[in-house]
């Protein structure tokens, strides 16, 4: 690490987690995807899980089958793919299991180390940042997914509220065939519904949860490093000209071991791209072929309940999209930001060596790794827009041959 000047005492592991990864710890632990919990807990979690997302797939695909039809068969398409993600997801991260811990504990021993007053204030304000982030997140996911599952009691609300003649068909969570009687076992399958619901904001929420962790604390240790690598320029400024070799000497092997943390960095954001690159590619394939069927269901209803449902869950897909979307483009913002500070330093001062050093860190931001869909399709809002573009093209041509 940059020797410093003035070190602060950060905190422990316990400590940061208490404080930061609370709502990451419950949220991973009951969906068998947090790395620290035990393999007892993490396999039963992780069963339960599978069992529901593969029952519902299943129950949805007998839907279809029973009395099969293509409108039938469209208007189940966006809850398949659903299914299919989650299980996705969470195949993922138990793949990438041990890396996810690596890259959590990177995070966590960043935050053992003696930092300066500046350094530790970077570390807050972008953990206090991803906190928050992940809370907004969660909370939209949450939404989403109660809204589904409070279906089954609007016909009894409104049979309160605005009585008819005969009182409103049942409704599902989200339609399937359960093999038995549904009137006779309705409460059950509502039961099992709303469970694979919890289940799969369970999976969504902890998933990406870890990506903004990831995605944060990369563009902090962006900023540690900029930060160090300008006042380590600026310093030399204050070196007489007695002690001008000296000071030459001092700050060239400072800026060696910023360049090593340079190095840890451009490592830690390949390690979270190979993390995702597959899954990623799934996440904008699936968006795209559910998104345009949604919107052409959207386009069929009346104001109807199942028009509304299929609203939240058009806004949802848009809200997870967009979420990710917008890591990629933070942390490429924060790339950008770096290699400008850099550039801006007072370089000048340095002596022919650290100069040298100097053109190797800017030229290595020409070729900085990014967050990609398959290593190809770059992670940001543009490739938002145009999803959404593409989206609303398919629509238009399906919509068109109707």
């Amino acid at each position: 690490m940059t020797p410093r000047s003035e070190s602060c005492t950060s905190m422990d592991r316990r400590t940061f987690e208490q404080r930061y990864l609370r709502l990451n710890k419950l949220v991973g632990v009951l969906s068998g995807l947090w790395p620290g919990q035990s393999k007892i807990s993490k396999t039963l979690t992780s069963i339960v899980t599978y069992t529901l997302v593969i029952e519902s797939f299943v129950v949805q695909v007998a839907h279809v089958v029973r009395d099969y039809s293509f409108d039938r068969l469209i208007a189940q398409i966006p809850y398949l793919c659903l299914a299919l993600l989650v299980v996705g997801k969470h195949v993922n991260y138990t793949l990438y299991g041990t890396k996810v811990k690596e890259l959590l504990n990177i995070i966590v021993k960043d935050w053992e180390v003696q930092r300066s007053k500046e350094e530790l204030t970077i570390l807050e304000n972008y953990s206090n940042r991803a906190a928050l982030l992940s809370m907004i997140y969660t909370v939209c996911i949450f939404s989403s997914s109660f809204m589904f599952s409070i279906q089954p009691a609007v016909p009894h609300v409104l049979d309160v509220l605005i009585p008819l003649n005969e009182s409103r068909g049942r409704v599902l969570v989200y339609p399937a065939y359960f093999f038995m009687d549904e009137e006779k076992y309705y409460y059950f399958i509502i039961i099992n519904e709303m469970m694979g619901s919890l289940a799969i904001f369970l999976v969504f929420s902890s998933c990406d949860m870890y990506l903004v962790w990831f995605i944060q604390h990369a563009s902090c240790k962006l900023a540690i490093n900029w930060y160090n690598f300008q006042k380590t320029m600026a310093e030399v400024c204050t070196c007489g000209k007695e002690n001008k070799h000296l000071g030459a000497n001092k700050t060239y092997s400072k800026v060696c071991l910023i360049i090593t943390d340079h190095q840890r960095v451009v490592e830690y954001i390949e390690t979270v791209a190979a993390c995702h690159v597959t899954v990623f590619i799934v996440i904008v394939a699936s968006v795209i072929f559910t998104f345009t069927v949604t919107l052409v269901k959207i386009s069929q209803f009346e104001m109807t309940l199942q028009y509304v449902t299929f609203c939240v869950f058009l806004f949802a897909q848009v809200i997870h999209l967009l979420f990710i979307c917008c890591m990629g483009q933070y942390l490429n913002d924060a790339i950008a930001e770096s290699y400008n500070k850099i550039y801006e330093s007072k370089w000048y001062n340095g002596s022919t060596r650290t100069q040298l050093l100097y053109q190797l860190v800017l030229r290595k931001y020409l070729s900085f790794p990014k967050i990609t869909a398959g290593g190809i399709i770059p992670m940001d809002l543009n490739t938002f827009v145009q999803i959404i573009k593409a989206s609303f093209s398919y629509y238009t041509v399906l919509k068109s041959t109707n």
